[in-house]
């Protein structure tokens, strides 16, 4: 097998390099890997249950098959990286961090003096067990081929990318696939889930408002107070949402679906502002629904009547 660059130095050089996640140490996985091709494999700490053992078999293995092995930690502290490295992996892959701070010592940890402040130990397997005989020294050959991969997965870090991405040191800025990198992506489209705040919002998190639109002969947008609306809301209605809404007889003390599936298109706070998706905590003043151009009369008659209630639909 022909000898190839250091992974780091054809990452650098922007050659192309092919790679995949694996949540397994089975070394038939990583020989497979090897023997298809691929240039290297994420081994994946964070969601699965591989110790530190199974590391450094699973980079030994990755050797004998040419497939450099990255390890992507349970969680960017010190003992982790040490022990990633320690075994002979290529690199590491940084998560859940949220500040460029974070980062700098992360990267710290995977660097010897004077890049960074990696525990020196040559009686590891990364030094050959002290039977380093490289033209390079073995601190030099670590820091210089030492893979350094940040994983932006939080708002935190979407928002301060341009300097994470301006550290020296980071070889690899991994961004989800389908990560919104433009607010100018949104526009039109509606939350289709709950977005959870920190969250870093992706293309499958929102629907085009222009489908819901489409499914009406002739849409109106039907406005109203949200606290006449609200009587049977369970959680709070937000631009996206879908709701069932209900008319009550209260003499007969009846229930009666009038319209199904009706779209939230937006929710206002008292002072007229539009309240995003994602944002849980403001009280919604007013509200505009979708409807049928047909619909927008009895819906406003039994609006007046205070007869109506209405139930969002949970997906």
């Amino acid at each position: 097998m022909s000898e190839k660059k250091p992974l780091r130095r054809r990452i650098r050089d922007r050659d192309l390099v092919l790679g995949t996640f694996i949540k397994t140490a089975n070394p038939a996985v990583l020989e497979i890997l090897g023997y298809a091709g691929f240039d290297f494999a994420v081994l994946d700490c964070e969601h699965s249950n591989i110790s530190y053992g199974q590391i450094e078999d699973s980079v030994r293995t990755g050797e004998n098959v040419g497939l450099p092995i990255i390890v992507r930690v349970a969680s960017a502290n010190d003992q982790n990286i040490f022990h990633a490295l320690d075994s002979g992996a290529a690199g590491v892959q940084l998560p859940n961090l949220s500040t460029p701070e974070q980062v700098a010592q992360s990267v710290r940890y995977a660097k010897y003096y004077p890049l960074g402040e990696r525990g020196l130990s040559r009686s590891q397997r990364a030094a050959k067990f002290g039977f380093w005989e490289s033209e390079r020294p073995y601190v030099d050959s670590a820091n210089e081929d030492t893979v350094v991969s940040v994983h932006i997965e939080n708002e935190a870090m979407a928002r301060r990318a341009e300097e994470i991405c301006r550290q020296e040191q980071v070889d690899v800025r991994h961004i989800p696939r389908g990560a919104v990198t433009d607010l100018q992506m949104l526009v039109g489209n509606q939350a289709a889930i709950t977005i959870p705040s920190g969250s870093m919002a992706t293309h499958t998190m929102f629907r085009d408002g222009r489908e819901r639109l489409a499914a009406l002969d002739r849409p109106v947008i039907a406005g109203c107070r949200a606290e006449d609306l609200y009587q049977l809301a369970s959680g709070t209605l937000r631009g996206g949402d879908r709701i069932h809404i209900y008319t009550v007889d209260e003499e007969l003390g009846q229930a009666y679906l009038v319209w199904e599936d009706v779209t939230v298109y937006q929710a206002f706070d008292s002072s007229g502002n539009l309240i995003p998706s994602q944002d849980t905590l403001s009280a919604a003043a007013r509200i505009n629904v979708l409807l049928e151009e047909g619909d927008a009369g009895l819906f406003y008659s039994e609006l007046y009547k205070g007869s109506l209630r209405v139930v969002k639909i949970w997906e």
